[in-house]
C-alpha cells in the first residue's frame, strides 16, 4: 500500500491553502498553483510474508489553474517510482505511475472564509507503466467540506466524502480530517489527524502526520513532514517521510 499526501504547506499570511489540491478552495482566477513531493517514501510491514514492503517515489505533483474565483482544473502526475521493494519477489517494480486529471468548483467560501463547500470530478488516466498497475480509467467524484476556527493557530475540520480509486479499486469513501496550524518565523507546522475508509464499512485508517513549513517567500513554501497510517484489518502499518514545494504564480 503506498499512502503519501501530496505537498500541503500553508504561510504564515495564509497565502497558501493547507489542505492543498484536495480542499474546498481554488486558487483564483488567472492563478496558477504547482503542489509537488520531491521525494517521498514508505515503509509498511506485511501480515503472514516476510520482510516489508518499501517504496520511494520522485516528483508527485499536481498544477492547479484557476478559470475563475470559483472554479479551477488539475493535473495530477503521481510520481516516479524509482524503489518498490515487495516481499516475496526477486526485483523491484520501477517506472511512473496513473496520471489524474480533474475540475473542482468552490459553491461556497473564498480564501479566508471560515466555512467552504466545493465538488471535485476526477479521472485517473492508466498512464503507469508498473507491472502491477490497471489499464481501466477510474472515474472520482468528491464533496469537501471545511470549517476553520482561527486565534492565531488555526484548527480546521474537513470532510470528505466521495468514491475514488484505492490501489487499483473503485471505492465509495469517506473520510473527516483535523489540522492545527502553529504560525512561527519560519512559517510554522502542522499536527495531521485523518480517518479515511469506506462509507458502508468498517475499514477505517487512522492516519496521524506532523509537518513544518519553511516560506521562502511570498508565493513559496517548502514543506516536510513525517506520517504514520494505521491498518485496522491487517496490522500492515505505514511509515512515511516526505519533503515538498508549493509555488504560486
Amino acid at each position: 500500500m503506498f499512502v503519501l499526501p501530496l505537498s500541503m504547506a500553508l504561510a504564515a499570511d495564509q497565502n497558501f491553502d493547507p489542505a492543498g489540491a484536495q480542499s474546498a478552495l481554488t486558487v483564483g482566477d488567472g492563478r496558477y498553483q504547482l503542489e509537488s513531493t520531491i521525494i517521498g517514501w514508505n515503509r509498511t510491514g506485511v501480515t503472514g510474508l516476510s520482510g516489508r514492503l518499501k517504496n520511494l517515489t520522485l516528483g508527485i505533483t499536481t498544477l492547479r489553474i484557476g478559470v475563475d474565483d470559483d472554479f479551477e482544473y488539475q493535473v495530477g502526475f503521481n510520481g516516479v517510482v524509482i524503489d518498490d521493494q515487495r516481499p516475496g519477489q526477486t526485483e523491484d517494480e520501477d517506472g511512473i505511475n496513473d496520471t489524474i486529471v480533474a475540475a473542482k468548483w468552490n459553491l461556497w467560501g473564498k480564501e479566508g472564509s471560515p466555512t467552504a463547500f466545493a465538488i471535485r470530478g476526477a479521472l485517473g488516466l492508466p498512464t503507469s507503466d508498473l507491472p502491477s498497475a490497471g489499464n481501466d480509467v477510474d472515474i472520482m467524484l468528491n464533496a469537501t467540506w471545511h470549517r476553520r476556527y482561527r486565534s492565531g493557530q488555526q484548527l480546521e475540520v474537513r470532510l470528505d466524502l466521495g468514491n475514488q480509486d484505492n490501489n487499483g479499486k473503485f471505492e465509495e469513501t469517506g473520510g473527516i480530517a483535523v489540522n492545527w496550524f502553529e504560525p512561527t518565523s519560519f512559517g510554522g507546522w502542522t499536527f495531521d489527524l485523518n480517518n479515511q475508509g469506506l462509507l458502508f464499512g468498517t475499514n477505517y485508517q487512522p492516519t496521524v502526520s506532523i509537518g513544518a513549513e519553511i516560506q521562502l517567500d511570498d508565493d513559496t513554501v517548502i514543506d516536510t513532514g513525517l506520517q504514520q497510517l494505521f491498518d485496522q484489518d491487517n496490522d500492515d502499518d505505514t511509515l512515511g517521510a516526505w519533503i515538498g514545494i508549493t509555488r504560486r504564480f
